[in-house]
Formats: C-alpha cells, sequence, structure tokens
C-alpha cells in the first residue's frame, strides 16, 4: 500500500513539474515539440515556395514554367510530384496560394491540373487568377468552385481550409507605370501556431497600408518571404523592423545570373537572411 502511495505522489510531482515546464519567465505557453512538428520551407524557384506544419502542406507561387533566364523555375518532375502529393518528405497539398498572374508565379494549366487531381484543396489568388483558368482548356465549373478570389478592396479576405487560415489583402505590384493593372495580393497563413508572410511583388510604398490592417507588428510574424529589392534600400532594415517585425527574413526573386551579388547586398542589411537560391532546398527548418 505504501509503494502504491509512493508511486501515486511521483506521479502527481512530475505532472506538476511538466506544466510548470510550459511556463517561461514571463509567463508565456511554450509549445512543446510533441505538440508541434515545426516548420520546414523549401525553394521551389522565383519566389516559389512549399510550406508544410504537422502534415498541412501548403505551395505558393509554385506552379510555373521555364519564362525568362532571370528567373528560376521548378522542373517538371518537381510539378509532377507536388501534383500527385509525391514530393519527398513532403505530404499532399491543401492549398495552392498565388498573389498574382505573372508566368514566373502561375502557370493556369498547371495549377488546373493540380485542382483536377486535388479536388479537396483550394487555390487562393486575385480575380485575373480565375480569369486566367476559365480561358484554360479543360475547365470546368466544378474545378472552377475550388478557386477562392481575394477581392481588391483594401479589406483582409479570410479562408479557412482544413484547419488552415489564409488572410489575403489587395498589395500593388511594383513599377505601377508598366504593371498598374496586375493585380497582386499578400498572403498571411496561420498554420499549426505559426505565421508566413508572403507578398508577391510589390514595394513598400505600396504595401504599408496592407500591413498595417493585417496588424503585422502586433501579430508575431514567424516568417516573412519577401522580394530581395524590398531588402536592399536604405530604410530596409527600418521598414522590415516598423511595418513587419518577423523572427525570420527570407529573400525571394532572386536573379540566379546574378545571386551572390544580389546576397551580398541582402546581408549588408539582413546578414541572418534566408536567400531563395538553390532549388527544391529547404531553406527553413524550426521548432517554437
Amino acid at each position: 500500500m505504501v509503494r502504491i502511495f509512493e508511486i501515486k505522489v511521483i506521479a502527481i510531482i512530475l505532472v506538476f513539474t511538466s506544466l510548470i515546464s510550459l511556463l517561461n519567465f514571463k509567463g508565456k505557453i511554450l509549445t512543446l515539440n510533441y505538440f508541434n512538428d515545426g516548420l520546414k520551407i523549401l525553394y521551389l524557384g522565383n519566389m516559389g515556395v512549399l510550406i508544410e506544419s504537422e502534415s498541412q502542406t501548403i505551395l505558393i507561387d509554385g506552379f510555373h514554367k521555364k519564362y525568362k533566364p532571370a528567373y528560376n523555375h521548378p522542373s517538371e518532375e518537381t510539378v509532377e510530384s507536388l501534383i500527385h502529393g509525391k514530393f519527398p518528405e513532403f505530404t499532399k497539398l491543401e492549398l495552392s496560394l498565388v498573389t498574382h498572374k505573372h508566368k514566373d508565379h502561375f502557370n493556369p494549366e498547371l495549377t488546373l491540373h493540380f485542382l483536377k487531381e486535388n479536388v479537396q484543396s483550394l487555390t487562393i489568388g486575385p480575380a485575373q487568377v480565375k480569369e486566367e483558368l476559365e480561358k484554360t482548356e479543360n475547365s470546368t465549373e466544378k474545378i472552377l468552385e475550388q478557386v477562392k478570389v481575394v477581392g481588391l478592396d483594401n479589406q483582409i479576405n479570410t479562408i479557412k481550409h482544413q484547419e488552415i487560415l489564409i488572410k489575403s489583402i489587395r498589395c500593388d505590384h511594383t513599377y505601377q507605370t508598366k504593371h498598374k493593372n496586375i493585380q497582386n495580393v499578400a498572403h498571411l497563413i496561420h498554420v499549426n501556431g505559426y505565421k508566413i508572410l508572403h507578398i508577391g511583388d510589390t514595394e513598400w510604398d505600396l504595401s504599408k497600408v496592407a500591413f498595417n490592417k493585417l496588424n503585422l507588428v502586433e501579430s508575431n510574424i514567424d516568417v516573412a518571404i519577401l522580394p530581395f529589392w524590398m531588402l536592399i534600400d536604405e530604410k530596409a532594415k527600418y521598414n522590415v523592423k516598423e511595418y513587419i517585425n518577423p523572427e525570420v527574413v527570407i529573400a525571394s526573386h532572386i536573379n540566379p545570373n546574378d545571386s551572390n551579388q544580389i546576397v551580398k547586398e541582402i546581408h549588408k542589411n539582413f546578414p541572418k537572411a534566408v536567400s531563395l537560391v538553390e532549388l527544391n532546398k529547404v531553406v527553413l527548418n524550426i521548432k517554437k
């Protein structure tokens, strides 16, 4: 009887100490690794990334083909494996997000193929993305039901799909003199306790309103995926801190023919920034 009592006491102590260990010195709850599979991000080409946490997988700007030498792109083999849920060490896609319709970010035929093969999955992007899909051969109304459009009214569009929360908002395309008619949107992903921001092709003066509406600074952003040109101007350090304040900065849209010089420029402002250069490389693998 005494032995049983001692075992019960030890068990109670272990439970109590485990609960205490969940608190840090500020009283915040910490997530233990067996409750959190971490966050993994892989580079696919240009601004394309594959994101996974706890078997929930999201693609952003990843379905595109060879376009111009200045833009990296995924291989046909990579695209097929993504479409069929067979990409090594990643689960099948729940979501394919698109920032805008430019060919270095989006291909309608590949996206349509993905939706056809994954009837439980969604694509989220601006209206121009859906319009391109509507014009694609073999497009059907049923497939197009899987496409969710982000409005351009400067309000946050919220979609929850299979426990993944996506907040999207208009974020105008850079170089407005040439691209003023291109619809570009930013996506803020909430997955398994992580928050990842991807903004497509924009610039600071065109995105600050969107960043403030998303309340990024107060949201404790884990990862911000930004085009490299937003990281090399003279106010880059101030702007990143003032409008986003992420734990990790990832630099994207890097010309493969000039990547060494671009990365050097990025590191002048952000020595710890992760740069998307090597295809099919896991560039980030973290746990809280």
